[in-house]
């Protein structure tokens, strides 16, 4: 029966494998990172480093793994960072803002996304009915009736002049029918409608036309105003979570310099044991000097 070797040579020669297979011992890869990259990893790590007998694999394998954990300080620092980032958009806003002009959402705790989504769709319908209301009044023979952009114009008109749609009889569409539902729209149906409008607001439709304009046009500035000072918040904020927070900090840092000070003594072994191995003197001590000394 097998086994492998029994005797201490045997198992001597048998440790000296691992130089030359990758090192075949049990991975440390957790679900989040690559085998095959760790096994590169520690290849890479041992060609560099040219381990020749069972001791020094030894610390090959430990300064692989050293570098290897340190990778992982990175990758975790930044995943805190990352989520720090994307909760921007979720936080609930808290401070106050004396120039926001969106004070009333931030009263009813809403999320920078929410806000971020009200405010834009919100825009959205503003540059639509300017978009439409110019398009009205340059229009051609060949203008677009598309519903959805008649009701825009008529709703447009119809909040400038505080009429209710809803009260309002319309040129050629059916007793019953929604006015969002009706496609079969003309020029001179609009024309109609819009004269119906005006009349009930008691105003000239040019006038009334004029002023919907000049309103919509103040409200899609406004609403980009808003939407660039939700947008400085976030910046703001992103700013200031760019670090990760005090107590995290100390940990990352704590075991980074825990991980540190290992690689450091592993590869001073090493060295030491390689110049012995090569007939060079090595001292039993070192000494290692983070940072720069201060002044006398």
């Amino acid at each position: 029966m097998g086994g492998g070797p029994r005797t201490a040579a045997g198992k001597a020669v048998a440790r000296l494998n691992r130089v030359a297979h990758g090192m075949d011992a049990s991975t440390p890869v957790i679900p989040s990172e690559s085998t095959a990259e760790w096994e590169a990893h520690r290849a890479g790590i041992a060609e560099a480093l040219a381990a020749t007998n069972a001791l020094e694999a030894e610390l090959v394998d430990r300064i692989a793994l050293l570098l290897w954990r340190l990778r992982r300080v990175v990758r975790y620092e930044t995943a805190v960072v990352a989520i720090e980032q994307e909760s921007v958009v979720e936080a609930i806003v808290t401070e106050s803002d004396p120039d926001d002009l969106l004070a009333l959402l931030s009263e009813r705790k809403e999320t920078f996304a929410e806000r971020l989504a009200a405010n834009g769709r919100a825009l959205a319908v503003a540059s639509h009915r300017l978009q439409v209301l110019d398009g009205w009044n340059n229009q051609e023979d060949d203008w677009d009736l598309a519903s959805v952009d008649v009701v825009a114009l008529l709703e447009a008109v119809a909040e400038q002049g505080e009429i209710d749609l809803r009260r309002v009889r319309f040129a050629g569409v059916p007793k019953g029918v929604d006015i969002d539902a009706f496609e079969g729209w003309t020029v001179d149906a609009v024309q109609q409608s819009l004269d119906v409008i005006a009349r009930s607001a008691r105003t000239d439709l040019a006038d009334l036309l004029a002023e919907a304009r000049e309103a919509t046009d103040e409200e899609v500035r406004s609403l980009t105003t808003v939407r660039e000072r939700l947008m400085q918040r976030m910046d703001r904020l992103r700013t200031q979570r760019i670090l990760p927070d005090n107590a995290t900090l100390e940990k990352i840092t704590r075991y980074e310099s825990h991980l540190h000070r290992q690689l450091l003594n592993t590869l001073h072994e090493l060295e030491a044991l390689q110049a012995r191995r090569q007939g060079a003197i090595s001292p039993l001590a070192r000494i290692d000097v983070a940072g720069i000394p201060s002044p006398e």
